[in-house]
C-alpha cells in the first residue's frame, strides 16, 4: 500500500523520488512501447541536434557492453531495458573525451551476475582518464534492480558534473553507486532498498535527500559511505580542480573532499553515514559536511508500492 503523500511547508524538500513518480510508473511505461531487439542495434542519426536511443531491448544483446557510447553528446536513451548479463562488460558504457549532455531515462537495469571483480557495472560513466571532463550527463526516473555482480559498483561515475536522480535501486546485493574518480556529481533524490548505497571519492560531491531502507550493512556497503583513497588528489586535477585537458588513465582513488550529505532518510537500517579508510587508502576523508540526516519511520515520499 502506497504511504500518503505528506503536507509539506512551501519551499520545504522531500527526500525521495519527486513529482509522484514510482517503479510501478516506470515500468508501465516502458511496457506501453513495443520494444525492438538490440541485438542488431545501430546508432540512429541525429536529428534536430539530437540522437535519441528509444524503446529496444538490449537484454536479447550478447557481446562485452550492451550498449557503447564513446565520445557522443546530446544523447537521450529512453524506455530501454539492460541486464540478464553474466558475462565481462557493462550494460551501458558511457564515455570519451566528448562526451557531453547524454540522458538516461526511464529504463530498466536488472539481473546483472558477472562473477569477476571488475568491469560488470550495469552503467559506467566515464573511464579514469574521464576524470577531469565535464560531463554533465543525467540519470533520472530509472529501476536498478536485483543487480548481484561481484563488482561492487552499480554505477560507476568516473567524470564530471554529472546527476543521478529519481531513480529506484531496488534489492541489489552489496554494491553502491559510486563517485570513482573526478567529483561535482550530484546524487540525489533516490530510493534505495536492501544492502545498496552510495560511495564516495574525490572532491565536491553532493549526497542529498535520498531513502534508504533495510540496509543492514555497518560497513563498507552502509548506506552512504564518505571514503579514503590511496592519491591526496585525483591525477587529473590540479590544486582542487579538474584540469581540463589532462586526460590521464590512472586506477588509484583520491579520498572525499568537502562532501555534502543533507537530508537523507534513513528507514530500519542499522548504519547511516561511514566515514571509511580501507586497507591501502592512505588519505582520509575530510570537509565531510552532515545536516538533517535522520532515522525515520515513514519516509516523506510516496513508493508506491
Amino acid at each position: 500500500m502506497a504511504t500518503e503523500r505528506p503536507t509539506l511547508a512551501k519551499g520545504e524538500m522531500i527526500a525521495g523520488p519527486r513529482n509522484g513518480i514510482t517503479w510501478k510508473k516506470i515500468e508501465e511505461e516502458i511496457e506501453k512501447r513495443n520494444l525492438r531487439s538490440g541485438r542488431n542495434f545501430r546508432l540512429p542519426s541525429r536529428r534536430n541536434g539530437v540522437i535519441t536511443i528509444e524503446s529496444y531491448d538490449f537484454t536479447q544483446r550478447s557481446g562485452e557492453k550492451q550498449l557503447n557510447l564513446e565520445g557522443k553528446h546530446d544523447v537521450i536513451i529512453q524506455y530501454c531495458k539492460f541486464g540478464n548479463k553474466s558475462t565481462h562488460g557493462q550494460g551501458l558504457n558511457i564515455a570519451g573525451k566528448d562526451t557531453r549532455n547524454v540522458t538516461v531515462q526511464y529504463c530498466i537495469f536488472e539481473d546483472f551476475s558477472y562473477s569477476g571483480d571488475n568491469e560488470g557495472e550495469p552503467l559506467k560513466i566515464g573511464d579514469s582518464q574521464d576524470s577531469s571532463q565535464i560531463f554533465e550527463c543525467k540519470v533520472k526516473n530509472n529501476i536498478f534492480r536485483k543487480c548481484k555482480q561481484d563488482d561492487p559498483e552499480l554505477i560507476s561515475i568516473k567524470a564530471c558534473k554529472n546527476t543521478i536522480e529519481d531513480n529506484f535501486f531496488i534489492d541489489n546485493k552489496e554494491c553502491n553507486v559510486t563517485v570513482r574518480h573526478g567529483g561535482l556529481n550530484r546524487i540525489e533524490h533516490n530510493y534505495f532498498k536492501g544492502s545498496n548505497g552510495v560511495r564516495i571519492h574525490g572532491r565536491g560531491n553532493y549526497v542529498g535527500y535520498n531513502c534508504f531502507e533495510d540496509n543492514k550493512e555497518e560497513g563498507k556497503f552502509s548506506p552512504i559511505t564518505v571514503r579514503g583513497g590511496k592519491d591526496p588528489e585525483d591525477e587529473n586535477w590540479e590544486n582542487n580542480k579538474p584540469k581540463k585537458n589532462k586526460r590521464s588513465s590512472h586506477h588509484e582513488t583520491a579520498p572525499a573532499r568537502d562532501t555534502v550529505i543533507e537530508g537523507n532518510e534513513f528507514k530500519d537500517c542499522k548504519d547511516k553515514i561511514k566515514d571509511f579508510k580501507d586497507g591501502g587508502e592512505d588519505n582520509k576523508p575530510t570537509g565531510t559536511e552532515e545536516r538533517n540526516n535522520n532515522r525515520v519511520e515513514k519516509f516523506t515520499f510516496d513508493r508506491g508500492d
